[in-house]
């Protein structure tokens, strides 16, 4: 109806178009610019001809669900602006103009974020399912190894210039510890500690730097062949050469690949892991025949590595493996055992072979920084509202006097750092009493904080500045005690010009996007819608393991921190990979 008629069509495009303008000027200060600059022209100019172009379709048959996620996606940006610029959501409801601003800017947003989604699955993704056709992939006799050197070669710059290798607060902590400097604790992984430790003291033969590059050496081997795994497997799928040429480009040139291979840690290595044990998973959701025992045998491994190297490895692991019982009809007794077998390792694990290896237990606070976050803001804005009864059991857990002043709206570390280690079970039963009853007293200021501590991992453009996404140091006082003889061999000025270097990578227009947490919850999100579209239900089961790593970035002491969203970034281009292979199958061949 709405094509018959030309001109109104043109109007609805042209205000449709302007609406989405100004959202995406919106972005800027939180404010609709006084006027419309070149760059809002051209903005607006592309957005008019998509529009027009898209729009006929649409208006005839609206698809709610892509509806739904633009909705979403239209809220995350929302809050993230506002957020961004005043740490709280005042620039959204702080008087009827602003909310009337919010409105205007949702609706553009909306409409800008569900065209674009729409062609992506009309255009990408359904016109591949009308030719049900193969494409060829790359013939190499020996996939792996060739796309794991190339990946190895493109970090040795890093591994070279930043030789023996960096060390942050947690590697150093846990060399500390191995060497006996430091009492050992269960703070971080203790067998990750040995590995560490291990690798250091093998090469300490030559000396700690030697020590410190085996370890850097050994695990960047084994980060390029896993990725190099996973970039044979796409190219296996035969869905386009494309793919598997973007997944190398993706593991090889951005920077931070390369930066958590030269860095000492147990992270490094289990942003592999989970990217091997998600390819698994996808794997064995599209066999049509019954998982082998080698399969399974794989899946334990993995599933053990996860639980070793990162405390909350059982919570990916676990719901992984209960959701492909769902899906999975063929292998359920083998699934079962392995669940079984993982759960009684972790049991053994956790409370039998810790205990015996640790000389003191790590902090006790570690799952409360939510709690505490919220506790802080609520005093910072209502401190003079609070009894002297809450104010004195808040101070036994969390040191009232400095509160305020320790609170970052972003980082929870200088809140929960300063908690009393020694306060007693009843003393912190008497904190969360007063906690609830704060709940109820300043619900928003709760909630606000837990937007403000995780609001960048859902709204690509933010990048936290305060904490380096990248460790290009070795840790200083007092942890570096001077006991420990490592420092770096190359000229300061090179290492600066790199570091410059990739700062300046991370913060280029588009491709900084492909170095932010929200990008990948995103591209999550579209993923899952596109899977529902599909109708290829049991593929949702392949997002579990994402789901819970976004879930564990939200409940993490720091906001938008790439260091715990890379397992999801590590395993998106085989999710990408699987989403694009599924629309070219058909059904028979995706329910096997």
């Amino acid at each position: 109806m709405i094509q018959k008629n030309k001109y109104v069509f043109n109007i609805i495009c042209i205000i449709l178009a302007y609406i989405s303008t100004l959202s995406i000027l919106f972005q800027q200060n939180g404010k609709f610019a006084n006027n419309i600059s070149f760059v809002g022209l051209l903005i607006f100019g592309v957005l008019y001809f998509i529009y027009k172009k898209y729009f006929g379709a649409l208006f005839i048959k609206i698809d709610f669900l892509i509806l739904f996620l633009g909705a979403i996606y239209s809220v995350f940006t929302l809050i993230g602006v506002s957020y961004t610029l005043t740490n709280s959501a005042k620039l959204l409801t702080g008087n009827v103009t602003k909310v009337v601003i919010s409105c205007i800017a949702f609706v553009g947003f909306c409409v800008l974020y569900y065209v674009i989604l729409d062609i992506i699955l009309k255009k990408v993704l359904l016109a591949r399912r009308k030719k049900y056709v193969f494409a060829k992939n790359f013939n190499l006799k020996y996939p792996i190894l060739f796309f794991a050197l190339i990946i190895f070669i493109t970090w040795l710059p890093y591994l070279i210039i930043f030789y023996p290798g960096s060390i942050p607060y947690d590697g150093y902590y846990q060399l500390d510890m191995f060497f006996g400097i430091w009492p050992m604790s269960d703070h971080h992984p203790v067998l990750t500690t040995y590995l560490i430790g291990g690798f250091v003291s093998l090469g300490s033969i030559i000396d700690l730097n030697f020590g410190v590059f085996l370890f850097v050496l050994f695990q960047s081997v084994l980060c390029a062949f896993i990725y190099g795994y996973i970039s044979a497997y796409i190219n296996s799928l035969k869905i386009n050469k494309l793919f598997p040429i973007l997944t190398l480009l993706f593991f090889s040139l951005l920077p931070m690949w390369g930066a958590y291979a030269q860095t000492v840690g147990k992270d490094t290595l289990y942003y592999a892991f989970f990217a091997l044990f998600f390819t698994k998973i996808v794997q064995i959701v599209m066999r049509k025949n019954a998982i082998t025992k080698k399969e399974i045998i794989g899946i334990v491994l993995l599933s053990c590595l996860l639980i070793i190297f990162r405390k909350d490895g059982l919570f990916i692991v676990l719901p992984t493996l209960i959701g492909t019982l769902f899906v999975i009809f063929r292998s359920k007794l083998k699934i079962v055992l392995s669940i079984i077998l993982i759960l009684i390792i972790n049991m053994v694990y956790g409370q039998i072979l810790t205990p015996n290896l640790i000389e003191t237990k790590g902090a006790p606070y570690e799952a409360h920084s939510v709690f505490f976050q919220q506790t802080a803001r609520a005093v910072k804005y209502h401190g003079d509202d609070l009894t002297e009864d809450e104010r004195r059991s808040i101070d036994k857990v969390l040191n009232y006097d400095t509160l305020v002043e320790r609170y970052n709206p972003c980082l929870s570390d200088p809140v929960k750092s300063k908690a009393n280690l020694k306060a007693t079970d009843e003393e912190f039963a008497e904190y969360m009493d007063t906690w609830k009853s704060m709940l109820y007293q300043y619900p928003g200021d709760y909630i606000s904080a837990t937007i403000n501590n995780c609001f960048g991992y859902f709204y690509p453009p933010y990048i936290y500045e305060e904490l380096s996404a990248f460790k290009f140091y070795i840790m200083g006082e007092p942890l570096n005690t001077g006991e420990l003889k490592i420092n770096y061999i190359m000229n300061n000025g090179v290492r600066t010009k790199v570091m410059e270097c990739v700062t300046f990578v991370q913060h280029m227009p588009g491709i900084s996007l492909l170095m932010t947490c929200g990008t990948y919850t995103w591209i999550l999100l579209a993923s899952i819608l596109f899977i529902l579209k599909s109708k290829r239900y049991k593929f949702l089961v392949i997002t579990i393991p994402l789901i819970f790593n976004v879930l564990i970035c939200v409940a993490s002491p720091v906001n938008a921190y790439i260091r715990y969203s890379m397992p999801l970034m590590a395993a998106i281009p085989v999710l990408i990979a699987c989403v694009y292979y599924i629309f070219g199958l058909k059904k028979e061949e995706a329910y096997g």
